[in-house]
């Protein structure tokens, strides 16, 4: 009997983790088609960097016995264009590349604004 309850506990794990790959893996393309079609149709403009702002955070990783801090650095920009702003995160070397104050080529559709100068440096 606690085989019989064995193989059903691996039938539901094996469920799930298939219900979740697949939900990542469709909000994924989701994402990807929402980014697609915002290159297409987006209104072409230019945004004006209101501020930077770099953001560290260290979490602590157990590897056993032994606990190792691992840090993440995020890389944002606030945004004004058309009358909204947006913060987006970025990559080091555009974030490094912007000041306050410069203007930088983008696409705004719906609630979101894409960098062009992002889409080139990512071969797009």
């Amino acid at each position: 009997m606690s085989e019989s309850n064995g193989g059903i506990w691996l039938l539901l794990i094996s469920f799930l983790l298939l219900t979740f790959v697949g939900i990542n893996v469709f909000l994924t393309m989701k994402d990807q088609s929402e980014h697609e079609q915002a290159l297409k149709e987006g209104i072409e403009t230019e945004a004006f960097v209101i501020d930077k702002e770099k953001k560290t955070t260290t979490t602590m990783v157990s590897t056993g016995q032994v606990m190792i801090p691992n840090t993440t650095v995020h890389y944002r920009l606030k945004l004004y264009a058309l009358k909204n702003e947006y913060k987006i995160s970025v990559s080091k070397k555009l974030y490094d590349q912007v000041e306050q104050g410069d203007y930088l080529a983008a696409k705004v559709y719906k609630d979101r604004i894409i960098l062009l100068q992002e889409e080139k440096s990512e071969g797009k």
